[in-house]
C-alpha cells in the first residue's frame, strides 16, 4: 500500500531557486541524472496556488505554494519507496497526487506497479490515500488511482475491482476527506471505463469481454445502462477518451477506421460521427481532459507536439507560444477557470524543462521555475530535426543532438557517434530535453534518436510499417541512419555505439548481432533479448486471451505461427555473431520486461566466450523513476563508452574547435 513519510513537511522554497545544489564526485552526472527538480506543476482554479512533484536529495514531496509570492503553505513528504507521477487540482482547497509503488500481492505472478491518489488538503495540512480503507474491495488489483469525475467539493468517482468471484469493476462515491468510498454504480468483469460528464452525473460505461470478443458502450443519459456501440473484436480498436463539452457524446479514435482522426459517439442515439480533428503525417498522441474529464484538446505526435483545442481563443493563444518557442516542444500542463492563466511546459534547445505562466488577458508569459535549474546554456548541445530515407525509401524522422563544442562545419573532424533507438516501440522521440542524450552529447557523441518504422507520432501508416518487423525493417532504419550520418562525413563510421532501453535494448541488441560491423559497442537497458521468451512471459501474466497478449501478437507475431521467425530475430539465439562488447543493465523491479531477459543474453554471450557485463539494479522499475538508478546508469555507461568508444583519440578531443 502506497504510504506517506510525514504528514506534513512544509517546504520552504521560492519559485525560482527550490534548493541548494550539492557538489557531488561527479558533477555532470549529478546535473543531468537526478530527477527534475521540479515536475507536473498544477494551478488552482481560483489561481492562487501552484502544486508540483518537488525532488530533493532523493526524496520527493508535494509542494504547495501562494502563487504571486512563492511562499510554502503546504504539502508532505512521500516514503522513500513510493514514486510520485502526477499532481492536479480537483478544487481550490483540494490536490490530487498520484504514485506508484513496485510490489507483490495476492493474485499476481511475480511483481506489478501499484498506483494510487492522495487528495490533500489545504485547510487540514494533511493527505489522505483515496479507496485504501474502502471494505470490500478485491485485493489483487494494480491500480486505485483513478479518478473519473468530480461529483462535489467534497466527493469524487473513482472505479475499483469488487471482491466477489467475478471481480465486478464498480464505480465508487469516495470522500475526499476520509478517503472511504460507497459504491455509486455496479459494473461487470468485463467492465474496463467508466465515463462522467462535467456535473458528475455517470453518462457512460465501457465493456470488453475478451472470451466472447464483444466491445460494448453503455449509455447512462437515462439513469439506466442502455447498449449504444457493440463491436465484435479480439481486441478493442475503438480507444475512447473522453466525455465531449457537451457532455452527452464520447470522443474515440478507432484503428478500423481513419486511425489518425477522431470521432464521436452519441450516447442518446447511438450515432456516429466523423472522422474529424485529423492532421497529415501525425498521430494522435491522446485526448487532453479537464480534472473534470471533459475534452479539452486532442494532442498529436511529432518531432515537436501539436494541441488542437476544442476552443478557438485558446488555440489561437496555443500558436502565439509555438511562435514563441519555434525549436521546442510546447506542452501545455494546466490552467485556471475559463483559460486565464495556463501552465506551459517548455523543452527543447537551451530549455530544459522549464514552466511557464501564461497570462493570456494580458499575453505574457512568467518562468515559475526550471526542472533543472543547475543546467546552463553551455551545457546542452543543439537539437534538431534530422531526415533520412532508409534503403527502401521510407522516411525516417529523427533526433540529432550535438556535442556541446561542436561547430556542425562540414569541415570539422568527424565525430564519435551514439545512436538511442527508443522504447515502446509505438513511441517516438522529439525535440525535447533527454536527459540520457544531451549528457552523452556533453561528454562529446554525436547523438542519432532515430523514429524508425513501428513508431507512433507520424501517422498510422509509420506505425502499421512495423508489425512483426522485430530485427527487420525496423532495425534496417536504425542501420541506414548511422549508414547515411557516416556516408555525409558527419559521423566516424569507426566510432559507432548503439544504446537504448526496453524496445530500444532490443535493437541495441538486434543490432550488434545482426550488423556487428556497425558498432563498436552495445548497450542495453531494460531490454527484450529473446522474443519467444518475452511472449511466454506475457502469456503467463496476463492469459492468452488477454487483450495485453493480443497487442503483443499482433506485435511481434504469436510463438505458435511465427515462432521461427521470433528465434531468428532474437539476439539471445545469435550470441555468436556479435564482435563488439555488450553492456547489459537491467532493474530488479522491472514489470515489463523481466530481469530474466538480460541474464538470458548474458548466459548466452559469456557461453559464445564473448564480452559481456551484467549490472543489475535493485528495487528500481522499468522506467528508471529513481535518481540514484540513473546516476548509476549514467555511471557505468560512461565507464563503458570511455573504454570501448572514447571520445578522444591520440590525446585530442575529437569536438574541440
Amino acid at each position: 500500500m502506497l504510504r506517506v513519510a510525514s504528514n506534513c513537511a512544509r517546504v520552504a522554497i521560492s519559485l525560482l531557486t527550490f534548493f541548494v545544489f550539492f557538489a557531488q564526485a561527479d558533477e555532470k552526472i549529478e546535473l543531468f541524472g537526478s530527477l527534475p527538480q521540479v515536475n507536473s506543476m498544477a494551478i488552482s482554479p481560483d489561481g492562487k496556488h501552484l502544486a508540483f512533484i518537488l525532488s530533493m536529495d532523493g526524496k520527493q514531496r508535494l509542494a504547495v505554494v501562494e502563487r504571486e509570492t512563492g511562499k510554502a503553505v503546504g504539502g508532505f513528504l512521500l516514503a522513500d519507496e513510493v514514486k510520485a507521477r502526477r499532481t492536479y487540482f480537483v478544487n481550490n482547497e483540494q490536490v490530487i497526487l498520484t504514485a506508484s509503488d513496485t510490489k507483490r500481492q495476492i493474485g499476481y505472478r511475480g511483481k506489478f506497479e501499484y498506483s494510487g491518489s492522495f487528495a490533500y488538503s489545504l485547510s487540514s495540512k494533511k493527505p489522505t490515500l483515496l479507496l485504501a480503507k474502502t471494505e470490500g474491495l478485491h485485493p489483487a488489483q494494480s491500480g486505485l488511482g483513478d479518478i473519473v469525475g468530480l461529483i462535489s467539493n467534497s466527493h469524487v468517482l473513482m472505479p475499483a475491482y469488487v471482491d466477489s468471484v467475478s471481480a465486478e469493476y464498480d464505480l465508487f462515491k469516495v470522500s475526499l476527506k476520509s478517503g472511504l468510498g460507497r459504491r455509486f454504480k455496479s459494473g461487470r468483469a468485463a467492465t474496463k471505463d467508466w465515463f462522467a460528464n462535467r456535473e458528475g452525473q455517470v453518462v457512460a460505461r465501457e465493456d470488453f469481454k475478451a472470451k466472447s470478443e464483444q466491445h460494448r458502450i453503455y449509455s447512462y443519459l437515462n439513469g439506466k445502462p442502455e447498449l449504444v456501440y457493440e463491436n465484435k473484436t479480439a481486441r478493442p480498436t475503438a480507444n475512447f477518451f473522453a466525455v465531449s463539452s457537451d457532455g452527452e457524446q464520447l470522443v474515440f479514435s478507432d484503428d478500423d477506421g481513419d486511425a489518425d482522426a477522431l470521432y464521436k459517439l452519441n450516447l442518446a442515439s447511438g450515432n456516429i460521427t466523423g472522422p474529424f480533428a485529423k492532421l497529415d503525417n501525425r498521430t494522435i498522441d491522446h485526448v487532453l481532459r479537464d480534472n473534470r474529464s471533459q475534452h479539452i484538446a486532442t494532442v498529436y505526435g511529432g518531432l515537436t507536439p501539436f494541441y488542437a483545442f476544442t476552443e478557438q481563443r485558446m488555440q489561437q493563444l496555443y500558436q502565439r507560444l509555438l511562435n514563441t518557442f519555434p525549436n521546442s516542444s510546447v506542452h501545455y500542463v494546466d490552467a485556471t477557470d475559463n483559460f486565464e492563466l495556463v501552465i506551459v511546459r517548455v523543452s527543447g534547445n537551451y530549455v530544459p524543462h522549464s514552466y511557464l505562466l501564461f497570462d493570456t488577458n494580458k499575453v505574457e508569459l512568467e518562468l515559475l521555475a526550471s526542472g533543472y535549474p543547475q543546467l546552463t546554456v553551455d551545457d546542452l548541445g543543439e537539437v534538431q530535426e534530422y531526415t533520412y530515407q532508409s534503403r527502401d525509401g521510407w522516411n525516417i524522422p529523427s533526433v540529432l543532438t550535438w556535442p556541446r563544442a561542436s561547430t556542425k562545419e562540414r569541415d570539422r573532424e568527424k565525430l564519435p557517434l551514439l545512436v538511442i533507438p527508443h522504447g515502446g516501440p509505438e513511441a517516438h522521440d522529439q525535440i525535447r530535453f533527454d536527459w540520457l542524450a544531451q549528457y552523452f552529447a556533453n561528454k562529446g557523441y554525436l547523438i542519432l534518436q532515430p523514429n524508425f518504422r513501428g513508431s507512433d507520432g507520424f501517422g498510422r501508416q509509420h506505425i502499421m510499417a512495423g508489425r512483426k518487423q522485430w530485427g527487420q525493417r525496423m532495425q534496417d532504419d536504425v542501420s541506414d541512419g548511422v549508414r547515411q550520418l557516416v556516408n555525409e562525413g558527419v559521423a566516424d563510421g569507426d566510432r559507432v555505439c548503439i544504446m537504448g532501453g526496453s524496445y530500444g535494448g532490443y535493437s541495441a541488441l538486434a543490432g550488434g548481432a545482426l550488423t556487428p560491423e556497425l558498432y563498436r559497442c552495445i548497450v542495453s537497458i531494460n531490454g527484450v533479448a529473446d522474443l519467444p521468451t518475452k511472449m511466454n512471459w506475457v502469456s503467463q501474466r496476463y492469459g492468452s486471451t488477454h487483450v495485453v497478449y493480443r497487442y503483443w501478437q499482433e506485435q511481434m507475431g504469436d510463438t505458435k505461427t511465427n515462432e521461427k521467425t521470433l528465434k531468428r530475430f532474437s539476439p539471445a539465439r545469435l550470441a555468436h555473431s556479435f564482435s563488439s562488447p555488450v553492456l547489459l543493465i537491467h532493474a530488479r523491479d522491472d514489470t515489463v520486461v523481466p530481469f530474466l531477459q538480460s541474464r538470458k543474453m548474458h548466459k548466452a554471450l559469456r557461453k559464445a566466450d564473448k564480452l559481456s557485463e551484467l549490472v543489475s539494479i535493485k528495487g528500481e522499475d522499468h522506467w528508471l523513476s529513481y535518481a540514484d538508478s540513473r546516476k548509476r546508469v549514467l555511471m557505468e555507461v560512461d565507464r563503458f563508452l570511455t573504454k570501448y568508444n572514447p571520445v578522444k583519440v591520440s590525446g585530442q578531443a575529437t569536438t574541440s574547435h
